[in-house]
């Protein structure tokens, strides 16, 4: 089984700009290096074991080159890109990719073969993992890996990790719209095996949503049922992944690092346990609501 959500691909279209913004919203943020045989080339924000990748086409013509040849280099990147960019894949880890790849295709789901794939860093590392992602019409935007380098090289693309300046200490949620719930929840359940989950009421973004956990992140399906921020999403983008909130030590902290650096939050919220939510709109965040969660008290 799928053991955790690894990391959030972010596609922007100017990675210096990106790191610029990443640290301005209190990350440490780092140049990871060229994707090889890719056109991309990556940032990355670390955690403990989770992170988020900032990824931009270096070269277009090698980038639509391996998407030709490889389905999880991303066909649609370019056009996603001058969209708006934002969340393009949430990346769920495996220790066995290709038993996983197998028990999907069981459930009836396409889904492409495992291919090795590896980024060169600065310092001259190689970091080389396997990817797969689910195929056809509709096809989620999930990316499935299995990490061949250990954590500790992993971990040494990013040379400070959480605690970052902001307070963040890892991803603790990402939301993704969509046009009918039932829908949803019938395509992730097949793709990720196990009882469907109960639906809930997501007081926040204002949807009816559907909550899938790994380990200390959850995957959330929603459909909007009145204005709010999965409404607005659906009416900008349309279906697809438009939040992610992280947990923060310090959400009150989270706020003042915002406020110094003229990045106040679009919206504020309390969750049903009394926590505070920061929102930081699209605008700021390459295409999507980036959220800070903890307790203010």
């Amino acid at each position: 089984m799928f053991s955790r959500v690894d990391h959030l691909v972010i596609a922007v279209p100017d990675l210096t700009a990106a790191i610029e913004r990443y640290t301005a919203l209190g990350f440490h943020i780092f140049d990871a290096g060229s994707n090889e045989d890719a056109g991309t080339r990556s940032a990355v924000v670390f955690y403990d074991d989770q992170y988020l990748e900032l990824l931009a086409i270096e070269d277009a013509a090698t980038q639509r080159d391996a998407a030709a040849r490889d389905a999880s280099c991303d066909p649609g990147l370019a056009a996603f890109i001058q969209a708006g960019g934002g969340i393009r894949a949430i990346a769920l880890a495996t220790d066995d990719l290709a038993g996983e790849v197998a028990a999907i295709r069981a459930r009836g789901v396409q889904v492409s073969d495992p291919t090795r794939q590896a980024r060169t860093t600065p310092t001259g590392a190689r970091i080389e993992w396997l990817a797969s992602v689910p195929l056809g019409e509709g096809a989620l935007p999930l990316l499935f890996v299995q990490h061949l380098s250990d954590l500790d090289a992993r971990r040494a693309q990013a040379p400070q990790r959480a605690p970052h300046p902001n307070g963040v200490l890892d991803i603790e949620r990402i939301y993704v719209a969509g046009t009918s719930l039932e829908e949803m929840v019938a395509a992730y359940s097949g793709v990720l095996g196990g009882p469907p989950p109960t639906p809930q009421d997501g007081i926040i973004i204002k949807a009816n949503m559907a909550r899938y956990a790994f380990a200390q992140s959850d995957v959330v399906a929603a459909e909007a049922y009145g204005p709010g921020p999965t409404q607005d999403a659906m009416t900008a983008r349309g279906p697809g992944p438009f939040q992610a909130i992280h947990r923060s030590s310090d959400v009150t902290a989270s706020a003042r690092w915002l406020e110094a650096h003229d990045l106040a939050p679009a919206a504020t919220g309390r969750r049903a346990n009394g926590e505070l939510v920061l929102l930081v709109g699209p605008e700021h965040a390459f295409g999507y609501n980036l959220g800070f969660v903890g307790r203010d008290d």
